[in-house]
């Protein structure tokens, strides 16, 4: 017993030893969820707080040529994009303050900008976009050249061009045309160094290269199309010229009515991110790029509205088109996919009907300003660097094969029965992501596959 006493006291003093001796661990203070959310969302913004001042710090500025460069060789391109040597960096402002600055030299920059700020010199670049931009010397030789990427002998005679169809046009898989000629009778016949004019050259090339180009080359719907061989009667379908090639037009037609959103919504972002990034105040009210605007036009548009629209397959009295537009992006959350499918195709056939009309209203289209006001949410859900990667989801059909779908009726079956085979479906489902996913394009996709069962080009994530 006196042997078991002992190895008890004995225990006990070691015990007690070892608590002298110990170091004393600071006891860290547990971080609620709550307060952890706290903290990042506080971090958040200041980080959107210093975006605008970080994207304006362009990294390089490319060189200048003397003269207007003729088409660019792969190399070339690829050394305007990638290069990270350079010995000067200018910001935007500085730029459009320039008062030497050429045409191509601001269009190399916007590149630039495109390539480095939203990162898509992070990945191949396209035929199109490594062919850089040719030099057209007048209205008429740009027509020519506009028939010719459609493949047609000559340019049509009534043929009602479009305005900046003159100045700027992308071919993909060539590169893009350009018309100084026309940028410079704006300016009543001298180069366009003015500004405004200035600004306006580049917005059109912004939306022209990067809007309508980005979708032909960029996203796999585009590709598809092009594999196919229907990028000239997309040419053709977007400048108004007729061609012989009846179903590839009608194709081409019915691929334009299923993304009018897509497009016309991307090319106006494309086109708010230059101006903004130029610190251009271009245009009046109906120009502003901010979405509450719109409803403002929308009231000037009540006319263009029926009275009836039936999205659940029951007529609903909308009296108002901002009413209308207000149901889409207030309570799409709460409907279905398939709900949701039969909303865009009301609002697809309603922009094609008036979409004229309401340029003659309000000097915008329909389908830009609802275009718009989806792009804005969008870009509010997933930041502005993970934005063109959205539009390569919404844009993504990898099962259609355009060379075994016999007609454009064929076509519009397989887009309209199925949400997910809709890219202006895709687009508002899109809309509907938890803004947890911001900034990061890689986590935007794998939310999308996992909520939505929206799948994009992996190459690209």
């Amino acid at each position: 017993m006196t042997d078991i006493n002992e190895k008890k006291r004995t225990f006990a003093e070691r015990l007690d030893q070892l608590a002298n001796q110990r170091v004393a661990i600071p006891v860290v203070k547990e971080t609620s969820s709550e307060s952890l959310a706290d903290e990042m969302t506080s971090l958040i913004q200041q980080w959107e707080a210093n975006l605008d001042h970080r994207l304006a710090e362009f990294r390089r500025t490319q060189e200048t040529e003397e003269h207007f460069p003729g088409q660019m060789g792969a190399q070339r391109a690829g050394e305007l994009f990638r290069s990270t040597r350079r010995e000067a960096a200018v910001t935007s402002r500085e730029l459009f303050a320039k008062p030497d600055a050429s045409l191509v030299e601001w269009f190399q920059y916007t590149d630039t900008m495109m390539m480095t700020e939203l990162e898509w010199g992070n990945h191949p670049l396209p035929a199109g976009f490594r062919g850089g931009y040719e030099l057209i010397a007048s209205d008429d030789a740009m027509q020519a050249a506009i028939a010719k990427a459609c493949r047609l002998d000559k340019a049509p005679a009534g043929v009602r061009w479009k305005d900046y169809q003159l100045g700027v046009f992308h071919v993909p898989g060539r590169g893009t045309l350009i018309n100084p000629s026309h940028y410079a009778r704006l300016m009543g016949g001298q180069q366009p160094q003015d500004h405004r004019a200035l600004a306006r050259a580049v917005s059109d090339m912004a939306m022209e290269r990067w809007g309508w180009g980005f979708l032909l080359e960029y996203t796999s719907l585009g590709k598809r199309a092009g594999a196919a061989g229907l990028w000239p009667a997309m040419l053709a379908d977007r400048a108004g010229l007729p061609l012989d090639d009846r179903p590839a037009l009608a194709m081409a037609q019915a691929i334009r009515r299923k993304w009018i959103l897509l497009k016309t919504g991307w090319q106006d972002w494309v086109w708010q991110y230059v101006m903004f990034k130029a610190h251009n105040p271009v245009g009046n009210l109906i120009d502003r790029p901010r979405p509450g605007r719109i409803f403002e036009l929308f009231m000037r548009l009540q006319s263009l509205l029926p009275l009836y629209v039936s999205p659940f397959g029951v007529p609903v009295s909308v009296r108002q088109l901002v009413d209308l537009a207000k149901f889409i992006f207030l309570e799409q959350s709460e409907i279905s996919p398939k709900v949701l499918n039969q909303i865009i195709l009301g609002l697809q056939s309603l922009c094609l009907n008036h979409d004229d009309k309401a340029q003659e209203l309000v000097d915008l289209p329909l389908s830009r300003m609802i275009g718009r006001l989806y792009f804005a949410w969008l870009e509010n859900q997933v930041g502005i660097l993970a934005t063109p990667y959205a539009v390569l989801i919404a844009a993504h059909e990898p099962q259609i094969d355009f060379t075994r779908v016999s007609s454009s009726s064929q076509f519009l079956n397989y887009v309209e029965k199925e949400p997910r085979h809709n890219p202006d479906a895709r687009l508002a489902m899109l809309v509907r992501l938890d803004a947890r996913v911001k900034y990061n394009p890689r986590t935007m996709f794998t939310a999308a596959w996992e909520r939505l069962k929206l799948d994009g080009p992996r190459e690209y994530f």
